[in-house]
């Protein structure tokens, strides 16, 4: 077994959330220089397949659009693949300890 990272089995997930459907409940973040796609587009640049990269952004992050986006993705992905999941956004942790990111329509009851 290498212990090189091949961009070909590599399998990308990247979120990128800087602005949210409840802006009274998750503030947004300056869009200049988001590194999403910088990421992105380094990846596809070190040779990963770009139909191995799913990038949801803002709008496109919804709870729903995440987890159909990820079961499919994970389900195409060999078993030997590299996986780089990716998310940049807010969060939070309940009191029982539980934590969770902030999809774009997240609101208190997520």
């Amino acid at each position: 077994m290498s212990n090189s990272w091949n961009p070909a089995k590599t399998w990308a997930f990247v979120i990128g959330l800087l602005e949210w459907e409840h802006d009274d409940i998750y503030s947004s973040f300056p869009s200049e220089q988001r590194r999403d796609e910088h990421l992105v587009d380094l990846l596809i640049e070190r040779g990963v397949p770009e139909d191995q990269i799913c990038f949801l952004q803002d709008q496109d992050a919804t709870t729903e659009a995440i987890d159909e986006a990820l079961i499919e993705h994970l389900s195409a992905a060999p078993a030997d693949a590299t996986l780089l999941l990716y998310y940049c956004g807010h969060g939070a942790m309940y009191d029982d300890g539980s934590v969770y990111f902030a999809s774009h329509d997240a609101d208190d009851d997520e």
